[in-house]
């Protein structure tokens, strides 16, 4: 969320043009996800 203090313009752009094509998945990021909810991460 930009209401963040740990938010940084232009972070997400630049981690997506990281990725190989093909290696990140909609699995991939539902798995990525569930890390999150498992650790104690509030979900909003």
């Amino acid at each position: 969320s930009q209401q963040s203090q740990k938010y940084k313009p232009g972070e997400c752009q630049y981690k997506w043009g990281t990725f190989i094509p093909g290696t990140v998945t909609i699995g991939t990021l539902y798995y990525f996800a569930s890390l999150k909810s498992n650790s104690g991460a509030s979900a909003r």
